[in-house]
């Protein structure tokens, strides 16, 4: 090979360029402290490294958002930890309140000492850290609890994430703290008024001596056995035959634990125990008689009233009603063996007997209710009262309760889900309604869950009604079915559909409630007139399609309409037809159902501006008038009863011509209750904090130890029903405080830890990119070594020429 000047300065221009650049590299290393400048030097260095700072980076905001969830969570365990102190303190004010030694104005003073606590506990409660408040949920910025005790947050937590994919819940929403359950306690009910032994009092009337479970039932009645026309009975001579006293019919109405209503009578003799009654009370209830399968404990306290636990804990479903109906011996006597305590089997008919003095009340409960006609309710009365009025806003007493779920329902529940028995097994099945709307006409809303022809769909009807609820107008004011709307894809517009009774939810309800309470009804035609042209047809009509159709729009002049029913019924094949089959063929003509829910959700609209109404937080109906500070609507719903559809079943029975009278009978009770004459909860698993802590301190103003029929608050459960209450409530705040607690120390591992991943990671990351400075110095001289030496050859030999060897 030639060697030539060319080639020698080729190679040392190489050599230059290479050695330079690798000098430069080292150089660069030493001076950053990288093994690489650019991604393209070493792209494996490259990838790892930006995967590692990525970790290291998203580590550096795991570490700051836990320090502040951290910062936020301690301070919730701080007030959470104030708010048990005050509770305590709470507790052992309602304590001293117990001792019967106060006066009204000791206990005033007490109440007011409650008062002072319970405002600061609603301080504690809407605690603000940085402008958040801190149990408000995710609406930081809403304050918790406003004036009335009334809950204003949400129920959504805050996630803090502590990693790829992972977060963790730092707060205690308000929803969960002041108005949660704890499925580990059960409902405990009480009645209000005091049994008292009426036979002792025959000898002396001053003695107030409570019932106990050894008393017999005469006991109880005590001189009501007979007129106070008669002669007053003698304690001695006329309690002597047991027998010959009148034996005591006690009516039970309510829910089982499982959510199944019932109407009970049971008959019991005048010496029978008090024990007794109270086991019978558990029979109706659900208790099994051999004593195998206890659903509820039955007992008497000290007051003389009756107290009732579920066993399951965390049931909401139990309620009753119970009094008792006792014949009076009166002049003139009526015929041997002739009853009239134990026949009644609509509750109308008893208040009569009552006045005329034909039996005797012995009462249980007493709640001061008014009455779906705007009297005043008695012991009697169970669930046709009207909600209670306070200000603008009706509310229910009885929380509509999910049977499967045991959760309060809500307005997209559908009745079906909460009903005390099967919608459509009883055909006179219904739902009415007595509302007196804000312009003052009274209206009658009856929703049958069945309809009387036959119809797939249930039927609804408003009637108004005189001032004093005697008679109603000739014709309906109002009829229809219950719409609702849905989209309809192909022509990109709502179609009206029927609701069947099942699919009929709380907010329709309350809808309804709504336009009755406004009196902004649909316009009546032309369902009135359909509706009685319908009622109207005949068996002639039934034969063809034109008898039907020339019976069915005689009297509507609206076109459309018309064509509507003509078209329905152009849909049935096969006549003679039925009424059912014409229903149910209107009822499935789309232009017929949507023009008349256009008319429907037209009112229900206009209405919503003045009214709303539908249930609470707490499952309670609740209807507000927004145009009056004091409005004067009156709602009731209930289940009206007829002769063919008795409240309870008659205890005469005939069997071969032979007549005898039972002493016990049960049947289904009403659907629904909304407002109950019902038993008082003492405790349940549901919590309402505020509200309860308002109920402790009216007990004490009212000095009511027990639940009194006589308070201010007849719905009161009395101080001893308190010191129960604020034990619950002190659990559950602790139970939520555990939890907060929990939080805190799962975001204290977790800061830990990223510490320690980021330490991990941070050293990872540096064996992989950063320089050895060592290493990378002795490569440097090495390197520099070798260019000054390559330099220094090239140099000699470029010196070299022809003359040097010549």
């Amino acid at each position: 090979m030639r060697v030539t000047s060319q080639l020698l300065n080729y190679n040392t221009l190489t050599n230059y360029q290479t050695s330079a650049k690798s000098i430069y590299d080292l150089n660069a290393s030493l001076t950053s402290g990288s093994k690489i400048q650019n991604s393209y030097e070493n792209s494996g260095i490259y990838s790892d490294g930006t995967r590692l700072e990525y970790e290291v980076n998203l580590l550096d905001q795991i570490k700051e958002t836990t320090t502040k969830a951290t910062e936020f969570s301690k301070n919730s365990d701080q007030a959470l930890n104030d708010f048990v102190k005050q509770l305590e303190n709470f507790k052992t004010k309602l304590i001293q309140a117990a001792n019967e030694i106060h006066d009204p104005t000791s206990r005033n003073a007490i109440a007011n000492d409650l008062e002072g606590i319970k405002e600061l506990l609603v301080n504690i409660a809407n605690t603000s850290i940085n402008g958040q408040y801190l149990f408000s949920g995710t609406a930081l910025n809403t304050k918790p609890i406003d004036s009335l005790g009334n809950y204003k947050g949400n129920d959504q937590n805050i996630q803090a994430v502590i990693g790829a994919n992972q977060t963790t819940t730092y707060n205690i929403d308000g929803s969960s703290l002041f108005l949660g359950a704890d499925n580990d306690y059960s409902k405990i009910l009480t009645t209000n008024v005091s049994l008292k032994n009426n036979l002792q009092k025959l000898y002396d009337e001053s003695k107030d001596i409570a019932i106990t479970t050894s008393d017999k039932i005469m006991d109880i009645i005590g001189g009501s056995y007979r007129s106070p026309d008669l002669e007053k009975m003698n304690p001695d001579s006329d309690f002597a035959d047991p027998t010959a006293l009148a034996q005591t019919t006690f009516y039970m109405q309510g829910k089982k634990p499982n959510g199944e209503s019932f109407s009970t009578k049971f008959t019991m003799t005048a010496d029978s125990s008090v024990q007794t009654l109270l086991d019978n009370i558990g029979y109706a209830l659900g208790n099994d008689k051999n004593g195998i399968n206890k659903i509820v404990d039955v007992t008497l306290n000290n007051s003389g009233q009756i107290e009732i636990k579920d066993v399951k804990e965390g049931n909401k479903l139990t309620e009753f009603s119970i009094f008792g109906l006792t014949d009076v011996e009166v002049d003139p006597p009526v015929p041997a063996g002739t009853t009239m305590a134990a026949n009644f089997t609509n509750l109308d008919d008893i208040q009569t007997a009552i006045n005329d003095g034909r039996v005797h009340l012995t009462e249980f409960i007493k709640s001061g209710f008014k009455t779906e006609t705007n009297s005043a309710s008695s012991a009697i009365d169970y669930n046709d009262l009207q909600l209670v009025k306070k200000d603008n806003t009706l509310t229910g007493t009885v929380s509509q309760v999910v049977k499967k779920t045991n959760a309060y329902a809500t307005n997209d529940t559908r009745l079906s889900e909460v009903a005390g028995g099967d919608l459509l097994a009883n055909p006179e099945s219904n739902l009415t309604m007595n509302i007196t709307a804000k312009d003052g006409t009274n209206y009658q809303v009856k929703i049958n869950f069945t309809d009387p022809n036959g119809g797939e769909y249930p039927t609804f009807s408003v009637t108004r009604y005189d001032a004093n609820w005697q008679t109603p107008d000739a014709d309906p004011a109002y009829v229809g079915n219950i719409y609702n709307g849905k989209y309809n894809e192909t022509t990109k517009q709502t179609d009206g559909i029927s609701t069947p009774a099942n699919d009929i939810t709380y907010k329709q309800l309350g809808d309804i409630i709504s336009m009755v309470s406004a009196g902004n009804l649909p316009s009546a035609e032309p369902n009135v007139t359909l509706n009685n042209n319908i009622n109207g047809l005949t068996a002639g009509d039934l034969g063809s399609a034109a008898g039907v159709i020339t019976a069915l729009t005689n009297g509507i002049a609206d076109a459309d309409t018309v064509a509507s029913i003509t078209a329905a019924i152009g849909t049935i094949t096969i006549f003679p037809t039925d009424i059912a089959t014409v229903k149910n063929a209107i009822n499935s003509n789309r232009d017929f159902v949507t023009a008349r829910y256009e008319e429907y959700n037209k009112a229900v609209t206009d209405a919503s501006s003045t009214i709303t109404a539908g249930l609470n937080y707490r499952g309670e109906m609740e209807v507000i008038d927004k145009t009056k500070s004091q409005t004067n609507i009156n709602v009731s719903i209930f289940e009206s009863y007829s002769a063919t559809n008795t409240q309870f079943d008659s205890m005469v029975e005939t069997v071969g011509g032979v007549t005898t009278t039972k002493d016990f009978t049960t049947k289904a009770g009403s659907l629904f209750s909304f407002t109950s004459n019902n038993a008082i909860a003492i405790d349940e698993p549901s919590v309402d904090i505020f509200k309860d802590l308002d109920s402790m301190i009216q007990a004490v103003r009212d000095g009511s130890y027990r639940a009194d029929s006589g308070a201010t608050d007849s719905r009161t459960t009395g101080i001893q029903g308190a010191l129960k209450k604020i034990d619950h409530l002190a659990d559950h705040i602790n139970k939520q405080h555990t939890q907060v607690g929990t939080y805190t120390n799962t975001l204290d591992n977790t800061n830990a830890r990223v510490s320690t991943l980021k330490v991990n990671v941070s050293s990872v990351k540096s064996e992989i990119i950063n320089a050895d400075y060592g290493e990378t110095y002795l490569m440097f001289m090495q390197r520099l070594m070798g260019y000054q030496a390559m330099l220094q050859a090239s140099s000699k030999m470029n010196q070299i020429s022809l003359l040097n060897y010549l």
